[in-house]
């Protein structure tokens, strides 16, 4: 699945970096908040946020100014893999990029936020590792990398220059980028299907 000799000098689809920031919009409901910390890494909090009830409060009966101010974000610093193109990574500084969750992470998630209990947690991480699930992007462990999945739901745009090779943990083969170029145009790309109606 991996490539144990990627080039030292160039940025490819597929390669997965540690120590890359990240952000992650909260769900809704929100509050208002008002804060000034910077919080403890690997979380950053940002100064006077404004955390709406709904996403409909922005537009309605705000003023402009405190739309223009408005701000709901966690940044992280984490595991990302590149998502876009070699071919734009080698001409492009904003490349889009997932976050990369080991499998113990994402069983614990799944166990403590979802509801999960340990069968259901380790069906749905079976269901991943046979690629039943097209939003994410399944990775096998190689050396020091755990078994892990990508998250095709969660893109940020990252200056290249936040991704460092002396960063990289591992780099996908040819093989494997196709196989992840398959998935995402299935994923973004699949024709939709229209609803049944009731009548």
């Amino acid at each position: 699945m991996y490539d144990d000799t990627p080039p030292s000098d160039i940025l490819q689809q597929g390669d997965i970096f540690q120590n890359v920031p990240f952000f992650f919009i909260p769900p809704l409901p929100l509050r208002i908040i008002r804060e000034k910390s910077e919080g403890v890494a690997p979380v950053v909090k940002i100064a006077d946020i404004f955390h709406y009830q709904t996403s409909l409060d922005l537009i309605s009966e705000k003023s402009p100014n405190i739309v223009e101010e408005t701000a709901a974000v966690d940044l992280r610093v984490r595991t990302a893999m590149i998502m876009s193109q070699t071919c734009d990574v080698l001409h492009r500084k904003a490349i889009a990029i997932c976050p990369v969750f080991s499998f113990s992470e994402y069983k614990e998630k799944l166990i403590s936020e979802l509801g999960c209990d340990e069968r259901q947690a380790e069906n749905k991480l079976q269901a991943i590792r046979d690629r039943k699930v097209n939003y994410f992007f399944y990775l096998e462990s190689h050396n020091n990398f755990p078994e892990s999945l990508a998250d095709l739901q969660e893109i940020n745009t990252a200056n290249k220059d936040f991704l460092k090779l002396e960063h990289r943990s591992v780099s996908l083969n040819n093989l494997s980028r196709h196989i992840l170029a398959h998935q995402l145009g299935n994923y973004f790309m699949r024709p939709a299907i229209p609803l049944k109606s009731d009548g």
